[in-house]
């Protein structure tokens, strides 16, 4: 019995289809419809760990071209047939060449899967054979329709060319007959071959005119299919020739033969190893067509899921989170079609899936499983005699083969219950269902069980080993919302569902005065017990909501905080800058005016008084600049100091109209267009539009200037136009900008802040194609520097340069 029909009534066969619908050859699609579900641990790990490379590699060299799985065919018959000496017909030489063809796409996609890299898929190819020297004969034997090439031996282009040449020989030996014909009956004669030889076709009127063999008559009997003597000669050497072609062929076919059947062990493993491919990167397109997760694994027989989606039921199903770790039996109450058994299979869906290595929607923690047993749906069957209640019999007493001897085991069999004890009367079925539950918590098992019984709710407030999840009913709207609610018991809601079913009220009045007073009781209790949580969630939903508008306000002001901090450093040692800037002009001014004097002095010794009085003044007066400069730098820092302690956090983000620079390149620019969802900020820089990520910008505040006769000494003296020299190079109308970046021997990081430079100098120029160096090397820097093209706001188009320019070691990007 394959997994498929073993786990059939989880839905697990519909599942394998749906897997199997991301492979790309049909021998793959067999082997995931029969798979066996193998419950060891480090197979898990291991199916798990390919998936997740496989992803991963899908990522990472998305370029990379893999093999046409589609392709594939299982040749194992044939392969053996050619070990035994079998010829192959030119449709198995066509399917040889395809699968060796794939075997060299594999080869070249090995290539690109290291050790280190993916430990896991190189493992899994650790058995490939390389098939160079087959493959190359192949192709030398055969064309691409499957037929043996003129080439494939001397001797047999020599035959084939010799036969080419019989059709001219012929012609000229029937030339005369030809005239002949044409001038007796006015039409050309056709020249053509039956039974294999060659012939003219005559009307039968003129066939006594001319020596020769009637060789088959036409099918309205007026014409006659004619070998002329002079052509018999010519057409018995010709069959010669075809049966030593024949002979030849036969010769090559076997050594080609021989050839594959040395290489048979290597050919059948290539083979498995290539649907082994297929196969997992089967689980990777269906990962990241449902968008799901790779499930983790514990020792700790715990379930935890998070956002769960039934696979089959992707994009119309209620996500479901459920808890069950400590306890060992879950028991699963709530209204008729409210999603019970839908959990359930949830459940054992997802612990099949972890065990083939496929990644489940949503998060998902699962315990390591010695196995799985399952009673879901009513199995009842007149063929076999079973009522649904000896059905459910049947499949404990095959429930207690599988239980393991040894209770110490490491890992425990799921057992999934639905409907426990039904097909029975109520009481008793209540009560074989509880002692049933109690026997087998003393076994080595994890227990879910669905139920409509009140007695099997109660077991979780009498064992700690037991635990209560309900599915929510909505009593207003009167209809299921399928969300899971932890540690609580649910009702049946049989009599709400039936009034919204549009049941005779009367029935209904009949029945609850009928229903038993302690199961009014209990129905009381329960709705009382909904009423309390759904006060106490309304509740716990108010307070998370304040907490974390009071997390994001205190992150805010703290964020806030180390801004200005910042500012206030950075401020602080321009100012100092701008201080040290100024005090070394004024010494030099006071030195250079020094040795003026000086010169004076010693031209004239009449002027000693002169010079001492104004070498005084002039010191005096670079004494009194450099005080002023102090006073004023000491201002400011007070200043700042003050508005640093006193003043308030701006709290306002970027917002349409503030002005901002970019990084890096320093551009300073407007924002016209906002855009937090996806980051990105339009931008006016000196008239021309800009899309830039929000984390490349600054705030250009004027609050956090230096005061203006600062900055402009500072500018001054940094740039004569009083601009960076970002600024001044953006502005200069005489800039010219090349459209060619070379990055040979830069890293990622050294690439990438010299791609936003220069694509930004670049669109305010106007240049519509820009050029990019990077070389081939490893093809990391190409790969890089076209996927950050590609996803660039500007860019428009992106390719590979012409050999003549650069081939693949530069890439060209229209803008």
């Amino acid at each position: 019995m394959t997994s498929a029909q073993q786990y059939k009534n989880l839905e697990f066969d519909k599942l394998l289809e749906q897997l199997a619908g991301y492979a790309g050859s049909e021998l793959t699609r067999d082997l995931i419809r029969n798979v066996e579900v193998v419950f060891h641990p480090a197979r898990i790990d291991e199916n798990l760990d390919q998936t997740a490379e496989a992803l991963s590699f899908m990522e990472a060299k998305p370029g990379v071209e893999r093999p046409a799985f589609s392709q594939l065919e299982d040749l194992t018959g044939l392969l053996e047939r050619m070990t035994a000496g079998e010829l192959v017909d030119a449709q198995e030489a066509r399917s040889l060449l395809r699968f060796l063809g794939l075997c060299v796409d594999f080869s070249m996609l090995l290539g690109h899967i290291s050790l280190e890299e993916y430990p896991r898929l190189a493992d899994a190819a650790a058995a490939w054979q390389p098939q160079e020297q087959l493959t190359s004969r192949a192709r030398k034997t055969f064309n691409d329709e499957g037929e043996v090439r003129d080439s494939a031996s001397a001797e047999l282009g020599r035959i084939r060319a010799k036969l080419r040449q019989f059709e001219s020989q012929v012609g000229n030996a029937m030339s005369s007959l030809f005239s002949s014909v044409r001038e007796r009956s006015g039409e050309d004669p056709l020249l053509t071959i039956r039974s294999n030889r060659f012939v003219v076709l005559l009307p039968r009127a003129l066939t006594g005119m001319y020596e020769g063999t009637i060789i088959d008559v036409s099918g309205s009997g007026q014409s006659v299919y004619f070998e002329p003597t002079g052509v018999a000669s010519l057409n018995a050497e010709r069959q010669h020739l075809f049966l030593a072609e024949d002979q030849e062929m036969r010769h090559i076919l076997r050594e080609f033969s021989s050839r594959v059947a040395a290489e048979y062990t290597a050919l059948t493993a290539n083979l498995a190893i290539l649907v082994k491919f297929d196969y997992i990167f089967a689980r990777a397109r269906y990962a990241l067509a449902l968008k799901a997760m790779r499930p983790r694994l514990n020792r700790e027989d715990s379930f935890s899921l998070s956002n769960a989606v039934h696979p089959l039921l992707y994009g119309e199903f209620v996500p479901e989170t459920l808890v069950f770790e400590r306890e060992r039996c879950l028991v699963i109450s709530g209204a008729n079609a409210g999603g019970k058994t839908v959990l359930l299979k949830l459940l054992g869906l997802y612990s099949l899936l972890a065990c083939l290595g496929c990644y489940v929607p949503g998060e998902a923690d699962l315990p390591y499983l010695s196995g799985l047993v399952a009673d879901i749906g009513d199995e009842q069957s007149a063929l076999a005699n079973l009522s649904t209640f000896t059905a459910h019999l049947q499949f404990l007493m095959a429930l207690w083969e599988q239980l393991p001897a040894d209770k110490a085991t490491d890992y425990p069999l799921l057992v999934l219950i639905d409907e426990i004890g039904t097909g029975t009367e109520p009481g008793e079925g209540a009560a074989f269902a509880y002692g049933l539950l109690e026997v087998l918590l003393g076994q080595p098992v994890k227990l879910a069980v669905t139920t409509h019984y009140d007695v099997l709710k109660t077991l979780a407030f009498e064992r700690e080993d037991v635990k209560n999840v309900c599915l929510e009913f909505d009593q207003e709207l009167l209809k299921p919302t399928y969300r899971v609610l932890d540690d609580q018991p649910g009702q049946s809601f049989a009599f709400a569902i039936a009034q919204r079913w549009g049941i005779e009220p009367q029935v209904l009045e009949r029945a609850r005065q009928i229903l038993g007073q302690e199961e009014q009781k209990m129905g009381a209790i329960l709705t009382a017990l909904e009423d309390l949580r759904k006060t106490a969630e309304d509740k716990s939903i108010e307070a998370a909501r304040q907490a974390a508008e009071l997390a994001r306000i205190r992150e805010r002001n703290e964020q806030l905080l180390a801004e200005l901090k910042l500012e206030k450093q950075k401020f602080a040692k321009h100012v100092e800058r701008v201080k040290q800037e100024l005090e070394r002009r004024i010494d030099a001014l006071l030195t250079e005016t020094k040795q003026k004097l000086k010169k004076k002095a010693r031209q004239s010794t009449r002027k000693h008084d002169e010079y001492v009085k104004a070498a005084s003044k002039s010191a005096g007066v670079a004494r009194a600049q450099k005080a002023e400069v102090d006073q004023v730098v000491a201002e400011v820092m007070q200043q700042l100091a003050v508005a640093a302690d006193d003043e308030p956090a701006d709290s306002a983000l970027l917002s349409v109209g503030d002005a901002v620079v970019i990084e890096q390149s320093g551009v300073a620019g407007e924002i016209i267009e906002l855009d937090p969802e996806r980051g990105e900020a339009v931008l006016v820089v000196r008239g021309k539009r800009m899309s830039v990520k929000l984390s490349k910008l600054q705030r250009a505040t004027q609050e956090r200037q230096p005061p203006a006769d600062l900055l402009a000494a500072y500018r001054r003296q940094a740039s004569p136009t009083g601009l960076s020299k970002a600024e001044a190079d953006y502005q200069s109308p005489t800039m010219t900008t090349s459209d060619t970046l070379d990055l040979h021997g830069q890293t990622i990081e050294e690439a990438q802040e010299a791609l936003d430079a220069f694509l930004s100098r670049c669109l305010l120029a106007g240049i519509p194609t820009v050029r990019i160096m990077h070389g081939i090397g490893t093809g990391r820097l190409r790969a890089f520097v076209q996927d950050y093209l590609r996803r660039h706001q500007q860019v428009t188009n992106v390719r590979s340069a012409p050999v003549a320019e650069g081939g693949v070691g530069v890439t060209f990007a229209d803008l």
